[in-house]
């Protein structure tokens, strides 16, 4: 991903995990059994032991509720028929600092984010640490990267492309929606508060869960300054 040489660091997770697990997670593994849903079963097999225990650890809460004061998209509902709900779509605000998952017309998920260490501006070319603006769709997952959970972003697409041949610039890639690192260096309030991926979109761990099981391949993400 394009973050994979950023600093790394563990954003703490938000409170009520436990809520989130059984909500989302522990229903997956029935419905996976029912279904067969390869996203279900692989995202309630990733929750192990380890995992489990590295998101109760974490304590602190980001700004997820400030959504409905910023100007952008309503708080999404909180009732038992929205939690049951896959995202047709993802919105993402890069000055709010915030992705919205949506169902039709219907915000049903709000999470705080990080971008790239250079976060003004579409991404243009490799390493120049931004995050793209603009239509893509979410084409891939890895259950096992070098952070918790990552969904592949379309990032380049064909205007990237011919923008970044005109300049003769290689317009990168490896754009993903991650959670924090695997081998956290730096102290947590630091990546709550500061962009710090490479031009990648960073979560908290649970977040991530949220995210990763609340959309499938295929959905377009659109990206806004």
């Amino acid at each position: 991903m394009n973050a994979r040489k950023t600093p790394l660091d563990r954003i703490p997770a938000r409170a009520g995990v436990f809520p989130l697990l059984a909500a989302i997670v522990f229903p997956a593994l029935g419905f996976a059994a029912g279904t067969g849903s390869a996203h279900a079963v692989t995202a309630a097999t990733v929750i192990s032991r380890p995992l489990l225990a590295r998101l109760t650890r974490s304590t602190g809460t980001p700004p997820n509720g400030a959504a409905s004061t910023l100007g952008f998209e309503p708080a999404p509902s909180q009732n038992a028929a929205t939690a049951a709900l896959m995202a047709d779509r993802i919105v993402v605000h890069k000055a709010a600092h915030m992705l919205y998952l949506y169902h039709g017309n219907e915000v049903i998920g709000a999470y705080h984010v990080e971008f790239g260490l250079d976060p003004r501006g579409a991404k243009e070319r490799e390493d120049d640490f931004r995050t793209p603006e603009g239509r893509y769709f979410l084409e891939g997952r890895n259950p096992h990267s070098a952070y918790f959970l990552s969904i592949e972003v379309s990032y380049p697409n064909r205007r990237d492309e011919a923008r970044a041949e005109r300049h003769h610039w290689e317009p990168g890639g490896d754009i993903m929606i991650h959670g924090t690192p695997n081998d956290p260096r730096y102290p947590a309030a630091y990546y709550e508060t500061q962009n710090w991926t490479n031009g990648c979109i960073a979560l908290s761990d649970s977040d991530m869960v949220d995210v990763w099981m609340k959309t499938r391949n295929g959905i377009p993400i659109d990206i806004d300054p």
